[in-house]
């Protein structure tokens, strides 16, 4: 009986990843800590202010909301994390006016982001420093 013998191969299989994440920044809502907690656009004593809180539990966390940039320091992706009531999903503005769009952000840069209820019925106004992240998955 013949053997048969096959030809050796070997395959490689490349990773070409779809995207490049270059950093992963933390935000802080400062509000908490200016006016009472309050939203600026809602203040104390305005009607239905308590609805705007700010909380140092939720968006005033360390890492309350997380951003994610490229390597040309676009802005890839916001998250509010500790989203309590909010969709999660955030605009981002390089004024405290939230008129100027902004698509980039580095480490040590102020960003104003707006994150909106659930339902729709509710916006909050924040802004923070970015600051970078820990490991993120």
């Amino acid at each position: 009986m013949r053997k048969t013998w096959k030809k050796p191969e070997a395959k490689l299989e490349l990773f070409q990843a779809n995207e490049v994440i270059a950093a992963c920044l933390n935000l802080q809502c400062l509000v908490p800590t200016e006016n009472g907690g309050f939203d600026p656009v809602h203040p104390e004593g305005s009607s239905g202010a308590n609805n705007f809180l700010h909380s140092p539990n939720n968006c005033g966390a360390a890492d309350g909301t997380v951003v994610v940039t490229d390597e040309n320091n676009n802005i890839v992706s916001i998250e509010h994390t500790k989203k309590r009531g909010s969709t999660g999903a955030c605009a981002t503005f390089a004024d405290s006016s939230f008129s100027t769009p902004k698509t980039t952000l580095v480490e040590g840069e102020m960003l104003y982001w707006i994150t909106v209820s659930a339902d729709g019925n509710k916006s909050w106004r924040h802004h923070g420093v970015a600051q970078l992240a820990g490991n993120h998955s």
